[in-house]
């Protein structure tokens, strides 16, 4: 125990060895402001935090806080200083505060609590520091977290006192109203921001919570200082002493963006309303059990119900396609991406509809649900089934029709060969001499007979290929050969025309396809372009090997052909003019036929035309074919 010395800057006893126990920092100051005794943690800290300028024993304690650069605030410096004064005075019997300390890099706590040492006055005092940095830190993360909260959540806090009406808010309830936070409040001011409607309300609920100490919680519209329209939810609860409401302490959020999106859903919800409603198809919505959960007019419509009766039955009620065990199944498996099927329906009056059915499941809270859109397409079944039946028909009669024409071409080819040949004996006259007027009419009977057999041939031809009898038979052939053969047979037609015919074939040029049909193909086309060249045209046949294929040109410079024709020429039985069909005659499938053999060679043909300047056919075929024996 040290005794107390007789001056003024001594009238107190302490224990230094107690205070020297301490685990917190104890300064003792003398009435002067002076430092005369320090605990061990005192010096502790002061030694390893301040070397420069230590609060030692004997030193102005109130300069070196003034000086001291660690402790964050000046005015804070100040208000310490005064407190310890007013202590030291008698004006105060204890004073504590809270101030932030800079060391090691980092910012500390303090509380200081100062207790005068005797009753006299001016007295010394006790200076005692405790370090709350632990605890500090976490108020403020947990102020931090909190302001995170409520800025993310849009809220905020505020009070008043009733008996002045006086009232502050938090910096998130400022944010809200568009304000500075330091502008000072009341309940008055607060109304302002309401509109009409909701002021009457909020006005109200104030009156109730301090009269009747009634919370409320309610959600209003709120005009900002900047006339931003708002919606806010606003709770107030009442702080009763001695049984009088004195404050009022709240809450208020920022809902807008909430209420923005119940408008968005409440109109998404009246527009799908609207189109179920008003949908041409029936649509009915499904629960996980198979039963129906909601189904529109059309639906009800569409199998002779009610609104009121289809809600009381199950799929299987209705759908005749499957079982009951199939279609739960269906249902768990259906899923947001939905898949569309077609069904037979039951109608109430027991009679059967097609129906088309797109579906897809969503989950609504805990509740599969499977919305299907139903589209009676029973007229559109009935017309498929006539299709159906019209195109078997048609394909039926086509057969008959080609067995039958297959047939009469038999049956006229046989005795056109003996006319033709009997003609032909006249014409050489092996059974006796003819006069000038016989000949002119064995003559007529022959080309006649050739001409009439030709037609029948290319009827039998093509007859053979849409029953899928004719065969193609390849081998290797010069086409030099083939192409002198076609203009020995050619020359005479086209002499009588006066009409040039041009060759160039590649020297040794040779392929493997069917010989037969290769040169058919040559003389339809060179016979074509001869048909409609007048007198005195020209006619080229150009004939080369591109790559891995013939290729084949033959050009006139007769009529020409308009490029709307150029797609109808393969068409079978097509003929672009009357002209064509007085004049030249045929039957019109020459260049269907030609198309055909063409393509069983794996090739391909096309026609360059304009009227007026002539026609060049051009077709490929491969030098090599490989469809030895194939039915077309």
């Amino acid at each position: 125990m040290m005794p107390a010395k007789n001056d003024k800057k001594s009238n107190f006893v302490f224990d230094t060895k107690s205070i020297d126990l301490w685990d917190d920092g104890v300064i003792i100051l003398s009435p002067d402001g002076k430092v005369f005794f320090t605990n061990k943690a005192w010096k502790h800290f002061s030694e390893k935090h301040e070397p420069d300028g230590q609060c030692k024993e004997g030193s102005d304690f109130f300069a070196f806080c003034s000086e001291n650069p660690n402790i964050n605030s000046k005015e804070k410096t100040k208000i310490i200083e005064a407190g310890i004064k007013k202590v030291i005075c008698g004006k105060k019997s204890s004073f504590k505060t809270e101030y932030s300390y800079k060391y090691n890099g980092n910012i500390g706590w303090f509380l200081l609590k100062v207790h005068p040492l005797s009753s006299e006055t001016p007295t010394g005092v006790l200076l005692h520091h405790i370090d709350i940095t632990k605890t500090k830190n976490k108020l403020i993360e947990s102020e931090e977290l909190l302001n995170d909260v409520c800025q993310i959540a849009k809220i905020g806090g505020w009070e008043f006192e009733v008996e002045s009406g006086k009232g502050k808010w938090t910096p998130e309830v400022a944010k809200i109203h568009e304000l500075d936070p330091e502008i000072p409040t009341d309940t008055d001011f607060g109304f302002t921001f309401y509109p009409p409607g909701s002021r009457e309300i909020i006005e109200e609920a104030i009156k109730n919570v301090i009269e009747r100490g009634r919370p409320y919680d309610l959600e209003l519209e709120l005009i900002s200082a900047k006339g931003n329209h708002k919606w806010v939810r606003t709770t107030g609860h009442p702080k009763i002493f001695d049984g009088k409401v004195v404050k009022v302490t709240g809450s208020l959020q920022d809902i807008s963006d909430r209420k923005l999106a119940e408008k968005g859903l409440e109109m998404e919800a009246m527009k799908r309303r609207i189109l179920i409603e008003q949908s041409a198809d029936g649509i009915v919505i499904i629960d996980h059990n198979g039963k129906v959960f909601e189904a529109n007019k059309k639906f009800a419509s569409m199998l002779g119900y009610t609104e009121e009766e289809i809600t009381s039955l199950y799929m299987w009620d209705w759908d005749t396609e499957y079982t009951r065990e199939q279609l739960i199944e269906m249902i768990s498996l259906a899923d947001e991406v939905g898949v569309t099927h077609e069904t037979r329906q039951r109608c109430k009056d027991g009679t059967l509809i097609d129906v088309e059915v797109s579906g897809n499941g969503a989950i609504f809270g805990k509740e599969k649900l499977i919305f299907c859109v139903c589209r009676d397409i029973t007229e559109r079944k009935n017309a498929e089934e006539a299709l159906i039946n019209a195109k078997q028909m048609a394909e039926d009669a086509s057969t008959s029709k080609s067995e039958f024409l297959a047939t009469m071409s038999h049956e006229l080819r046989t005795p056109l060969n003996s006319i033709i040949g009997f003609s032909e004996i006249l014409t050489h006259e092996i059974v006796g001499e003819l006069n000038d007027k016989q000949s002119e009419y064995v003559e007529h009977i022959s080309n006649s007979g050739k001409h009439l057999l030709g037609l029948i041939n290319s009827i039998l031809d093509f007859s053979k290929m849409e029953a899928g009898k004719m065969e193609i038979c390849c081998c290797p052939f010069c086409v030099g050969d083939v192409v002198e053969e076609v203009r020995a047979t050619i020359i005479p037609i086209a002499e009588r025309k006066n009409i040039k015919i041009k060759v160039s074939v590649e020297p040794d040029l040779t392929m493997n396809a069917d010989r037969t049909k290769f040169k058919q193909i040559l003389y339809n086309l060179i016979g074509n372009a001869i048909k409609f060249t007048e007198q005195g045209g020209t006619v080229s046949i150009n004939i080369k090997q591109v790559g891995d294929m013939i290729h084949t040109s033959v050009k006139d410079n007769g009529i020409g052909i308009s490029s709307e024709n150029t797609d109808r020429l393969f068409e079978p039985f097509k003929q672009l003019s009357k002209y064509n069909i007085r004049e030249q005659g045929g039957t019109g499938l020459g260049l269907t036929i030609v198309k055909k053999y063409v393509e069983m060679h794996k090739g391909k043909i096309w026609v360059k035309s304009q009227p007026g300047k002539g026609s060049t056919f051009e077709f490929v075929i491969p030098v090599e074919s490989k469809v030895e024996g194939l039915n077309f």
